[in-house]
């Protein structure tokens, strides 16, 4: 029985292996324009980066959905809330961020893409006024774009250094010590 050669649908991008790419281009169920969900979801994560390390959170809050899902690690004692669910709690999230952590450097190392979702990986040094303290950390952060907006949010970040930064912990406290 001879293979027969498989035909992409109108209006997709070519099949790709479960290892590469999953998403370039998505058509909408009309056939109409094309929606390059890769360059929204690249475009999303820069305004992203962009706005918080200008410190603008309403900028920062305009890029997600009016309801989000959010995950974050909890820092017992930090003045930002664990629960966000939506446009107005992200707005605030950042807003007590920024008054707390003012940010001194902040790289992107990395941005990886897979269609409509973004990880992005950086580093941040920060200052807080009320501690003195300076610390810096790795972050991770997960993203998918839908239409534009960022409707998922994972931040993965050094919840140790933070917590120190704050003055909420020892830093020393929470590693072991060499023997």
């Amino acid at each position: 029985m001879a293979a027969r050669a498989r035909r992409n649908r109108p209006g997709t991008a070519p099949a790709r292996s479960a290892a590469a790419t999953v998403c370039w281009r998505r058509a909408d169920p009309m056939g109409r324009a094309m929606i390059d969900v890769r360059a929204s979801t690249l475009q999303a994560a820069h305004q992203l980066m962009t706005r918080f390390g200008a410190h603008d959170a309403p900028g920062v809050a305009r890029l997600f959905a009016e309801t989000v899902q959010w995950r974050s690690p909890a820092i017992e004692g930090a003045p930002w809330p664990n629960s966000v669910r939506t446009r107005r709690e992200v707005e605030g999230y950042f807003w007590a961020l920024f008054d707390t952590l003012h940010l001194e450097t902040f790289g992107v190392q990395r941005v990886h893409l897979d269609g409509a979702d973004a990880v992005v990986l950086a580093v941040a040094r920060y200052r807080v006024p009320s501690t003195g303290r300076e610390f810096s950390q790795h972050l991770a952060l997960v993203l998918t774009v839908n239409h534009g907006e960022i409707h998922r949010f994972s931040l993965y970040q050094d919840t140790l250094a933070v917590a120190d930064g704050l003055g909420l912990v020892s830093a020393s406290a929470g590693r072991a010590s060499p023997a």
